[in-house]
């Protein structure tokens, strides 16, 4: 026991230095490990932002398409309504107008980077403003925008519009000619007009959904941007 004690009391410095190199080498090692984690979890995150960066490109151009076809359709209906209000004779262009009334357009959003940032956990973005963006908007296009279009916008343009103008209106060639089947009583069908004049609000609201929805998606794309120039 003496001889112990007085080993360790003379190479007590050796000893300490031993442990001290021991012990920053776990924790040298711990700390690498916990790095290059980190390194990896930051890369999938990237990976994920620059594919949702692509969804939304791909968004905010059917988003425009949809707003163009449906502002399209508006014009030519606010122009039906005047010619029936107005009792205007018919013409090549009210002919092309009745013949443009019909046919709603459905956004369809690119869900693919999305659906798996939520299997992977939306956590992994791990910016709190990018992350509520994300959730926000994909939350507003299944709720608001797609779910108003499925349950009313169509509605009318299927099954109330469609039913009352095919019974009116002789279609030559759907986007280019049609004209009414009775050209006088046109003028005082107020079922018709008043049809007409519900679908342009229809319209008008979709137009402001289909543009809301795409500054929504241009401001998270946007965000993106930022976050990724940040990270490289």
């Amino acid at each position: 026991m003496k001889r112990i004690l007085t080993t360790l009391s003379q190479k007590w410095p050796e000893y300490l230095l031993e442990v001290l190199v021991i012990t920053f080498g776990i924790l040298g090692a711990f700390a690498l490990n916990n790095w290059n984690e980190n390194r990896i979890y930051a890369k999938k995150e990237l990976d994920y932002l620059s594919e949702l960066r692509k969804d939304l490109k791909e968004d905010i151009i059917d988003l425009n398409f949809n707003y163009d076809f449906t502002r399209d359709k508006l014009n030519s209906n606010e122009v039906v309504l005047d010619y029936i209000k107005n009792k205007k004779p018919l013409t090549d262009s009210i002919e092309y107008h009745l013949s443009n009334l019909l046919l709603p357009v459905h956004f369809v959003s690119n869900t693919s980077a999305y659906e798996s940032i939520k299997n992977q956990g939306i956590d992994i973005i791990t910016n709190d403003s990018v992350r509520r963006q994300i959730v926000f908007l994909y939350d507003w296009y299944d709720k608001h925008l797609q779910y108003f279009e499925t349950n009313d916008d169509h509605l009318v343009q299927y099954q109330v519009l469609m039913e009352m103008y095919l019974k009116r209106i002789k279609v030559h060639e759907i986007f280019r000619k049609a004209e009414p089947i009775d050209k006088v009583n046109i003028y005082t069908d107020a079922e018709f007009y008043n049809v007409l004049t519900m679908n342009s609000f229809y319209r008008n609201y979709m137009l402001s959904n289909y543009k809301q929805a795409c500054e929504l998606a241009s401001q998270l794309l946007a965000s993106i941007d930022q976050l990724i120039l940040a990270n490289k």
